[in-house]
């Protein structure tokens, strides 16, 4: 399963929020692949909502509000929480610190 909220818009013209993903994650529990570009409306706690799912998927292109503790809550000592394969981070505000434990996971196929 597939959910893309891309340029970050819902209905007529609402945003995407955190109570739109935790209404996303309860109804697709099967859900793989999430991309939230552009959605700025989201903070780091709607990732929480997906953490029963087997995401392998996250594209997160032009979300400002990205910084390294958000990106390094998706990891543990064993890797990422999810079993992403796919992880899109353009346009974020991370630094070094993120790309420097990012390379350390085995798991990613494909890092933008």
């Amino acid at each position: 399963a597939v959910v893309s909220t891309q340029s970050g818009h819902y209905g007529r013209g609402s945003c995407i929020d955190n109570s739109m993903m935790e209404f996303v994650a309860a109804s697709c529990p099967e859900l793989t692949c999430l991309n939230v570009q552009q959605c700025t409306q989201l903070s780091t706690p709607f990732l929480e909502h997906f953490s029963n799912h087997q995401l392998i998927s996250l594209d997160t292109l032009g979300v400002s509000w990205l910084h390294d503790s958000d990106i390094l809550s998706l990891l543990t000592p064993a890797g990422f929480k999810f079993n992403l394969s796919y992880l899109n981070l353009a346009e974020s505000n991370i630094t070094d610190i993120s790309l420097f434990h990012l390379a350390r996971s085995t798991q990613l196929k494909s890092l933008n």
